[in-house]
């Protein structure tokens, strides 16, 4: 995941989509990998994607749902303040 969020960050938004996406298998065996995958979409600029990653790692982990929430690298994920 790393490769893909800097090659995502480098402009080669689609290699880094075929890097996420050729991890599907290890996902369910190692979901922590989901955050990572949900970073590399951010930067793709791939938001509701990203979103969906993290409500997986969110429903695997639900007790670390607000420590993910506070990851600098996810905040552009959290809904926009009312006020």
């Amino acid at each position: 995941m790393v490769r893909a969020a800097a090659l995502a960050q480098a402009g080669h938004a689609d290699s880094a989509r075929a890097i996420i996406s050729s991890s599907e298998p290890y996902f369910e065996a190692q979901p922590e990998l989901l955050q990572f995958a949900a970073y590399a979409l951010l930067l793709c600029g791939d938001d509701l994607e990203a979103q969906r990653r993290v409500e997986q790692v969110m429903t695997i982990f639900p007790d670390q749902g607000p420590a993910l929430r506070q990851r600098r690298w996810l905040r552009p994920l959290e809904p926009a303040d009312p006020s």
